[in-house]
């Protein structure tokens, strides 16, 4: 299994130092690539600062520069950190039933979310750094914790990346993606990592859509239930060829995935469309 290993120390000049090595083996002495990234945190993020430069620089290693390779998820990859409130917001068996982690820190929650979408299937180890001494790439960045990174898709129906958060993550498992929609949605510890690789790679097919997706016409006065039931006026996907359909919501930082409901869910709760018994149409 291969291996990003990553160590945060604080310079002299209040920036933050990550070391980094890219791993391929059990060795610790070897590595293929290695470097620091030096990373500043802005002055809005006060709490943490250490641990919030370590997933900005994990980001950049994985996100930006593709040091695992391209269009990459987490596959067969351990990613050993130094601090342990980043392994707390990623345990996997609270992120398969509540959809969040452990760790009352919400800020490193929110600056690991990449972590617990694209990259779910990495193992996430508290380990103790050791510099290698067989580098056959020596790579230095820099960047600034100015934002919470996050991963999305683009989608072509409305010209946008889209946010893909956790809760979304399980609801398409649960939903749409498991042959028969899961016993109890809100807990899937049962369910192997794979299955989060699946749902990301499904996301990006629906971005990929098209015209085969689009956006529903909601009746105005459902849509305000919708306002209600959501605390925002969302845009409303619909696969008519799948039992897909996505809630979206638009934020300060970007559109987002709320949830995937079934087709059957969606217009049976929500739009209230009749269905078919038999030789008759009765309400929902």
């Amino acid at each position: 299994m291969e291996k990003l290993c990553v160590r945060t120390r604080q310079n002299d000049d209040g920036k933050f130092l990550v070391d980094w090595a890219w791993r391929q083996g059990a060795s610790y002495e070897n590595a293929s690539r290695a470097g620091i990234v030096t990373v500043t945190v802005t002055d809005e993020y006060q709490e943490d600062r250490a641990i919030l430069a370590e997933l900005r620089a994990i980001y950049l290693l994985l996100e930006e520069q593709s040091i695992h390779g391209e269009n990459r998820l987490g596959t067969s990859m351990t990613i050993e950190v130094s601090a342990g409130a980043i392994r707390k917001t990623l345990a996997k068996g609270a992120n398969k039933s509540a959809g969040k982690g452990v760790t009352s820190k919400n800020h490193v929650a929110r600056a690991s979310n990449f972590l617990a979408t694209k990259y779910f299937e990495a193992q996430i180890v508290v380990g103790r750094w050791k510099y290698p001494t067989n580098v056959k790439e020596v790579r230095d960045f820099e960047t600034t914790f100015d934002r919470y990174p996050v991963c999305s898709v683009y989608f072509d129906v409305i010209g946008e990346d889209v946010i893909i958060t956790r809760h979304a993550m399980l609801r398409a498992i649960a939903r749409v993606l498991m042959n028969n929609p899961a016993p109890d949605e809100n807990d899937l510890t049962a369910l192997p990592d794979r299955w989060w690789a699946t749902a990301w790679r499904w996301f990006e097919k629906v971005g990929k859509a098209g015209s085969e997706m689009r956006v529903a016409n909601v009746p105005e006065r459902k849509m305000a239930m919708m306002v209600r039931k959501y605390q925002c006026k969302p845009i409303v996907l619909h696969m008519p060829h799948t039992q897909a359909v996505l809630i979206l919501k638009k934020t300060g930082y970007g559109t987002k995935v709320l949830t995937v409901l079934r087709a059957d869910e969606y217009n049976t709760n929500i739009l209230h469309v009749p269905k078919q018994y038999g030789q008759s149409l009765r309400k929902a």
